[in-house]
């Protein structure tokens, strides 16, 4: 079962999806992944990954 308030790191994102760092880097600045930042560090928490890939398989 998925810990939805867990937070995942960068790192994790980029194999979850199998993207590189620029493509994550844009998708969290567009607000296409819900994100924030402390201090340089970007906090991505893992629902707002599934639910990104929820809405990208409903929109095909």
């Amino acid at each position: 079962m998925t810990n939805d308030n867990s937070i995942m790191k960068f790192e994790e994102v980029m194999a979850y999806l199998d993207i590189c760092k620029s493509t994550l880097y844009t998708l969290l600045r567009n607000g296409d992944i819900q994100s924030f930042k402390i201090g340089k560090t970007w906090k991505i928490p893992r629902k707002a990954v599934e639910d990104y890939v929820q809405k990208s398989i409903s929109v095909k």
